[in-house]
C-alpha cells in the first residue's frame, strides 16, 4: 500500500474532528499533518501556514473556521492560487451553549440566506469595531485600526470565498463517513489503497456520521455504506447546491436622527439591507462604506438579477421530503428539478433512481437529473447497460457535459468498446484538458487496447506534466521506453521516479532489476530485486536468486572501492538532476490559454493575423476565419508547425449570415465551448467627401463593420451566456473616437462599434460575460490602406513618413485584455503610435 502526505486544516474548535480524521486517514497510508487557526492574536495566520506547506490540503469549513479571523484572512487569495491541491470538507460546527454543553451548529452556504448571515456577522462585527475606535474603550488605536483593516477585508471577500468554495468538489463529512472517504482517495489519487482501508476501518469498526447532533434534533440511524462491486470511477456529483436561488432584499428601513451626531454614527447599529450610506470623506478609513454591504444588494456571482419583490419573503429550497411519507404530494409549486434532485440526494439510492425516473418525465432535457441518475445506475445496481442508455439520452441533448462524457467512456471501457471509450476521452480532454487524470485514461486506453503506442507515451508524458504524483504514470512511460521502444537507459529514469513515489512498487524494482542485470551492474540488480522481493515475497524464487546472486565479499578491495565510488557518484549525479528537473519545473511558464478556444475573424491579416500567433503562443485553441481559404490553411500549417498550436478554419465571409450561422452551428462538439471572440474583421473602403461617396464602398463598411460583427456574436454568445463565462472583444478604430474629413461612412461604422460594445455589456454582464474593445490608431503591416484604395499601392503608401503601430502591438494588448482574470473586464483600450497625437495631428518628420 503506498503512502501519502496531507495537511489537514482546521479551525482549533475542531480540532477533536480533525484528530478523529487523522486517525481514520493513517489506515489507509495517509500521514496527516495538521495546520489549526488558533484564536491567540500571536499565532500565526492558518493561510500563511498552509503556503509553506506544498502538496494537498484537505480544508474542514465549518461554522468556527468561517467565523474565524486567523482562519479566514488571506484565506480567498490562498485558495485562488492553490485552488488545484485544495478539496473542503463541509462538517458541522461547535459551540458551548448557556449550560456549558456542546452542542452542533450546522455549516451551510447553499443559500442566499446561509451567505447573509456570514456577512452579516463580520459586517456587525466591523460596526462594533468602529464604534470602539470612537468611544477608545480599553484597546490601543493602533490595534483597533489593524482590527478594523482585518475585518473589512474579510467582509469585503467573503461572499467570493463561499462561492469559490462552492465551486470545487467539496464533501459533506457525513457523506465521507458513510462512503469510507472514497472522495478523499480519489482527490490523492491512491485509489488502490481504499479496499484496504475499507477493510482495516470494518475491522476496527469505525463509527459511521460521528458529527454532534443539534439540541433538539434525535440523532439519525446511519445508513451503511453500499458496497461498489463496480471499479467505474464516477465523477464529481451535481448537488443541489448548483442551482442558486435568486436574492431578494428586505424592504429598506430609514432612521430619523432628532439630535446632531457624528457622520460616524449615521452608521446603523445593525446592518440594514438595501439602505444606502452617506460619508462625508471616503479617504478615512473610520467612513468608509460598511465592507460587504454591495454583497448583499448586488446579485450574487453566478446569479442573475431579477425584479426586486414587494416584501422581504426569502424563497428556500423546500425541505427534503420523507421517503417514508405515504401520500404525501407535494404542491405543484414545489415540484422543480431542484426540489426533485434535493429528494433523490436524501432518498435511498433505489428510491432515488425512481424519484428521479419521475422526475425527468417532466424535465425530461434536465442534465442534472439525467446524470445523477447514470450514475446511481452505476453505483446502487451496476447496470451498465441502462446508465449507457442514459448518458447516450444526456449528451445527444447536452454534447459538452465534460462528466457524462467521461463516465460513458468509462463505462464504454469497461464494455470492451475502446473505439468509444478513446472518442468520448478525448472530447474531455478537448474541453476540459484539466479533468483528473484525463489524459492518463486516455494514455490506458491507446496502448493497452488501441496499440498506438506512441500515442499512449505523449498521454503519459502530459499526465505526469499536469499531475506529478501519479505513479502509475510514470511506470506506464516506463514500461513503453523499456519495451517497445528499447530504449532501457530512458526507462530507468522513469522507474526510479516511479519507487520515490511509491518505495513499495514492486514492479518498478524488479524492471530496474532486470535493467541493471542487462547492463551488467550486478550490484545494482541484486539491490532492486531484494526491494522487490521485500514488497512482494513471491518474486523472490529459487530462479530469481540464481539469475540476481551477488557476492560483495568476493569482489576485490579495489572493485570495492570502484563500486563505492561509482555509487557515490551516481548518487550525486543524481541529485544533481533532481534539483535541476525541479528548477525547471518551477520555472515552466504557466500557458494563460490552456484548454480555452478563442474565435478570431479575419484571421488571414493584419490584426487577425497577428492576434493568432500571440493567442496560439499562450496555448489558445483557435478558431480562425476568413474569406480566403488558402491564406487559413498557410497560416494554420504554420502554428501547427511552429508553436504546436490547435487550429480550425473556418473559410466564409462575416457578410453573409446564413453563412456563418452554418459554420458556427455545424462546429464540432470539442470546439463548441469558445472563451474568447475577438470580432476582428473590418474594412475600410475610399476616402471621398460625402456627396461624392460611392454607394457600393458604404454598403461593403456597414455590411462587414456593423452587421458582420453583429452575425458572428449573434451565433456565438448564446453558448456563452449557457456556459456563463466568455469574452467579446471587438476590434475599433481611433476613427469611431474622433471623425476626420473624408471618413464620414468609415467613421459612422467605428462609432456604432463603441455603442454595440457598450450594448453588449450592459446586456451580457448579467451572465457573467465580459465584453471590451480595442481602439488603434494608425497600423502597418496590414491590408487596411490597401484595400481602402482598392489595391493602389502608391495611394496606400501612407506610413513612409512616420512611425505607426504594429499589428503586433495591437495582438498584444488584445491578449492582455482577453488574460486578466475572470473578475477584471478592461472595457476600453485606445492607442496610438508616439507620433500619433491624434487622427488630424501626426508628426511626418521621418521614422
Amino acid at each position: 500500500m503506498s503512502s501519502k502526505n496531507i495537511v489537514l486544516a482546521y479551525a482549533d474548535q475542531n480540532e477533536p474532528l480533525a484528530q478523529q480524521i487523522q486517525n481514520e486517514l493513517e489506515l489507509g497510508g495517509i500521514t496527516v499533518a495538521h495546520a489549526k487557526g488558533a484564536k491567540s492574536g500571536d499565532a500565526p495566520l492558518l493561510s500563511e501556514q498552509l503556503t509553506e506547506k506544498p502538496g494537498p490540503i484537505l480544508l474542514l469549513i465549518t461554522d468556527n473556521f468561517l467565523h474565524s479571523a486567523n482562519c479566514m484572512e488571506g484565506m480567498l487569495s490562498f485558495l485562488q492560487e492553490r485552488r488545484e491541491d485544495i478539496m473542503p470538507i463541509i462538517a458541522e460546527g461547535t459551540r458551548r451553549n448557556e449550560l456549558g454543553e456542546d452542542i452542533a451548529v450546522p455549516t451551510h452556504f447553499e443559500r442566499i440566506s446561509d451567505i447573509i448571515q456570514y456577512i452579516n456577522h463580520w459586517q456587525d462585527l466591523y460596526l462594533d469595531l468602529r464604534r470602539q475606535k470612537r468611544e477608545q474603550t480599553g484597546k490601543s488605536e493602533e490595534a483597533l485600526q489593524e482590527q478594523l483593516r482585518v475585518v473589512r477585508e474579510i467582509s469585503s471577500e467573503i461572499s467570493e470565498y463561499l462561492r469559490q468554495l462552492r465551486s470545487l468538489n467539496y464533501a459533506l463529512f457525513e457523506n465521507l463517513e458513510n462512503e469510507d472517504y472514497l472522495q478523499v482517495f480519489r482527490f490523492l489519487n491512491i485509489m488502490p489503497n481504499w479496499e484496504t482501508f475499507r477493510a482495516k476501518r470494518k475491522s476496527a469498526g469505525a463509527p459511521r456520521a460521528t458529527a454532534v447532533q443539534p439540541v433538539g434534533h434525535e440523532p439519525e440511524e446511519a445508513e451503511e455504506p453500499e458496497e461498489e462491486s463496480s471499479e467505474v470511477f464516477v465523477a464529481e456529483e451535481p448537488t443541489v447546491e448548483d442551482v442558486h436561488e435568486p436574492l431578494l432584499h428586505p424592504e429598506e428601513a430609514e432612521e430619523e436622527m432628532e439630535t446632531p451626531v457624528d457622520p460616524e454614527d449615521e452608521i446603523a447599529d445593525e446592518p440594514v439591507i438595501g439602505a444606502e450610506e452617506e460619508t462625508e470623506d471616503a479617504g478615512s478609513p473610520d467612513e468608509e462604506e460598511i465592507p460587504g454591504s454591495h454583497q448583499m444588494n448586488e446579485p450574487l456571482p453566478e446569479q442573475e438579477e431579477i425584479p426586486e419583490p414587494p416584501a422581504y419573503e426569502e424563497e428556500t429550497i423546500p425541505e427534503p421530503i420523507a421517503m417514508n411519507g405515504a401520500g404525501y404530494h407535494p404542491p405543484q409549486s414545489e415540484i422543480t428539478p431542484e426540489s426533485i434532485l434535493e429528494k433523490a440526494l436524501h432518498a435511498d439510492p433505489e428510491d432515488a433512481i425512481d424519484i428521479l425516473e419521475q422526475g425527468l418525465e417532466q424535465y425530461p432535457d434536465n442534465a442534472a437529473m439525467l446524470y445523477r441518475r447514470a450514475v446511481l445506475l452505476v453505483k446502487s445496481r451496476e447496470d451498465h447497460e441502462n446508465a449507457m442508455n442514459v448518458l447516450n439520452n444526456l449528451l445527444a441533448l447536452h454534447p459538452t457535459h465534460v462528466e457524462g462524457l467521461f463516465l460513458r467512456g468509462e463505462l464504454a471501457e469497461t464494455a470492451g468498446d475502446h473505439n468509444q471509450a478513446l472518442e468520448d476521452y478525448r472530447k474531455v480532454a478537448s474541453m476540459n484538458p484539466q479533468f483528473p487524470d484525463i489524459f492518463y485514461r486516455l494514455g490506458l486506453v491507446k496502448g493497452h487496447f488501441m496499440g498506438d503506442i506512441s500515442g499512449a507515451l505523449k498521454d503519459f508524458q502530459e499526465a505526469v506534466k499536469r499531475n506529478r504524483g501519479n505513479v502509475d504514470a510514470y511506470y506506464q512511460i516506463g514500461l513503453i521506453l523499456n519495451e517497445a521502444m528499447s530504449d532501457p537507459n530512458q526507462a530507468e529514469s522513469y522507474f526510479r521516479k516511479t519507487v520515490s513515489l511509491d518505495p513499495d512498487h514492486e514492479f518498478a524494482h524488479y524492471d530496474l532489476a532486470l535493467i541493471y542485470h542487462k547492463r551488467g551492474d550486478r550490484a545494482a540488480a541484486f539491490e532492486s530485486y531484494v526491494e522487490a522481493a521485500r514488497v512482494n515475497p513471491e518474486m523472490k524464487t529459487p530462479e530469481n536468486d540464481l539469475a540476481f546472486s551477488f557476492d560483495p565479499n568476493k569482489a576485490s578491495g579495489l572493485q570495492h572501492d570502484t563500486i563505492s565510488a561509482l555509487k557515490e557518484n551516481l548518487a550525486r549525479l543524481e541529485e544533481l538532476i533532481r534539483v535541476r528537473e525541479e528548477e525547471e519545473a518551477r520555472n515552466q511558464p504557466t500557458l494563460k490559454g490552456e484548454g480555452k478556444v478563442a474565435l478570431i475573424t479575419g484571421a488571414t491579416s493584419g490584426i487577425g493575423y497577428a492576434t493568432a500567433r500571440a493567442f496560439a503562443g499562450e496555448g489558445y485553441r483557435l478558431i480562425l476565419t476568413g474569406r480566403r481559404e488558402d491564406r487559413l490553411e498557410e497560416l494554420k500549417s504554420a502554428l501547427e508547425s511552429e508553436l504546436s498550436a490547435q487550429v480550425l478554419t473556418l473559410a466564409f465571409d462575416v457578410r453573409d449570415q446564413k453563412a456563418v450561422e452554418d459554420a458556427i452551428g455545424q462546429l464540432p462538439a470539442e470546439w463548441t465551448g469558445i472563451d474568447i471572440l475577438v470580432n476582428n474583421a473590418g474594412k475600410a473602403k475610399g476616402l471621398d467627401p460625402i456627396q461624392e461617396g460611392h454607394l457600393d464602398h458604404w454598403e461593403e463598411m456597414i455590411d462587414t463593420n456593423l452587421k458582420g460583427l453583429l452575425y458572428v456574436t449573434r451565433a456565438v454568445a448564446p453558448g456563452m451566456i449557457a456556459r456563463r463565462e466568455g469574452m467579446v472583444i471587438n476590434i475599433g478604430s481611433s476613427a469611431g473616437k474622433e471623425v476626420y474629413p473624408k471618413g464620414n461612412v468609415y467613421c459612422a461604422t467605428k462609432s456604432a462599434v463603441n455603442a454595440l460594445t457598450e450594448g453588449m455589456r450592459l446586456d451580457l454582464h448579467a451572465h457573467n460575460i465580459r465584453v471590451g474593445m480595442v481602439n488603434p490608431g494608425h497600423v502597418e503591416d496590414t491590408e487596411f490602406a490597401l484595400v481602402r484604395f482598392d489595391g493602389d499601392a502608391e495611394r496606400a503608401k501612407i506610413y513612409e513618413d512616420f512611425q505607426p503601430l504594429k499589428a503586433e502591438d495591437v495582438a498584444e494588448a488584445i491578449l492582455f485584455m482577453a488574460t486578466r482574470p475572470p473578475h477584471v473586464n478592461i472595457q476600453d483600450i485606445y492607442m496610438l503610435g508616439t507620433q500619433q497625437a491624434s487622427n488630424l495631428v501626426i508628426n511626418r518628420s521621418g521614422r
